[in-house]
């Protein structure tokens, strides 16, 4: 996968440059951070979005409660001859 970090010997023997892994770690945090920044920003909006929404069904619930308070006053009145 990386074969500029991995050498051969003269017997055969593997091993690995640890010290040429280091820039592609760098940037690889690099870009996880990006991606995470991003993300984060993503969920911002999100939710944003889904208070937006609470709110105003919050609205609605109340206005709905109000009309449904003033309905039933209204009805009360009508029966009393007030």
């Amino acid at each position: 996968m990386l074969p500029e970090v991995v050498s051969t010997d003269a017997e055969g023997y593997k091993s690995v440059d640890y010290s040429k892994l280091t820039p592609l770690l760098i940037e690889a945090v690099k870009e996880l951070k990006a991606q995470n920044e991003e993300l984060k920003g993503e969920l911002k909006a999100q939710d944003e979005a889904k208070q937006a929404q609470i709110e105003a069904l919050q609205a609605r619930i109340e206005a709905l409660e109000s009309n449904s308070i003033q309905s039933i006053t209204l009805k009360h009145n009508q029966g009393q001859g007030v």
